[in-house]
């Protein structure tokens, strides 16, 4: 419910995480308009495109606010890759339905298809992974790691990126050959993995960073330094020296009693 107030709300982590997931379920999506097509062919096809791109125009909404709020470059940088994945997916809407199909508008899809990929690949490592740091101590990664394993790192990125670019298939494939539906479920289902490994490093760097930022930690360090030692002179304040309740309650029962015996006083 919290998507559906995309743009209005407070973004927090679970709402672009998990808009972020049914951005990758485009394809389930635009198959939801064949529910109302038991009887009739080609009907709704307009309905593809308006529901694939849904989960982009989510994310869409989310960043255009935490850009109004924060007044941050990177989330309006951001909004330009869900900016590049929606037009993409009407340019591939409209030549696949013959609207305009002609080289100039495969050529034109191609180009806003790449131009998405590149972003959102270099996003993904750079911004939602925080990798490829130049200067890390850990070549091409970052500092502060949660795996030990090295190489998990490095085959996410390459694994990344062949999907990421797995559309190119359908460039050598025509439109209309039966084959091209099998090659376009290969290929939403390689984003669905994309996206399940996704969610672990992205979780991952989320981690990583709270405890660095010491946002999801017990103890904050002090800024300055503490040296144990069992020669530490220990400083007595006044109020360590002030008298406690019990020693105020014996003091006056031995002066009520002095004064008993001493009545002239």
């Amino acid at each position: 419910t919290r998507l559906l107030g995309s743009g209005i709300l407070r973004v927090e982590f679970r709402d672009f995480f998990l808009a972020d997931i049914l951005v990758s379920l485009t394809y389930s999506l635009s198959t939801l308009r064949l529910f109302g097509c038991i009887n009739e062919t080609g009907c709704f096809d307009v309905l593809t495109p308006l529901l694939a791109s849904l989960p982009a125009t989510f994310r869409l909404l989310q960043t255009s606010k935490r850009c109004f709020d924060t007044l941050q470059v990177n989330h309006f940088i951001n909004i330009g890759k869900y900016g590049t994945t929606i037009l993409a997916i009407w340019m591939l809407y409209i030549y696949r339905n013959g609207i305009l199909q002609s080289p100039a508008t495969k050529a034109s899809w191609a180009i806003v298809q790449f131009i998405a990929s590149t972003y959102a690949f270099s996003w993904d490592v750079k911004m939602d992974w925080s990798l490829c740091e130049l200067h890390s101590e850990n070549y091409l990664l970052r500092d502060e790691l949660g795996f030990e394993s090295h190489w998990v790192y490095y085959f996410a990125i390459i694994s990344n990126f062949i999907l990421r670019m797995s559309w190119i298939l359908l460039l050598f494939i025509e439109m209309n050959h039966d084959i091209s539906k099998i090659i376009v479920f290969l290929i939403a289902s390689g984003e669905m993995l994309r996206r399940f490994q996704w969610c672990i490093f992205r979780v991952e760097n989320e981690h990583v960073n709270n405890c660095v930022q010491f946002r999801a930690i017990k103890e904050v360090p002090l800024p300055f330094p503490m040296e144990e030692s069992e020669n530490v002179d220990v400083v007595t304040t006044d109020y360590d020296r002030a008298p406690s309740l019990a020693s105020w309650s014996s003091w006056s029962k031995r002066l009520f009693a002095k004064r008993k015996l001493n009545p002239a006083d």
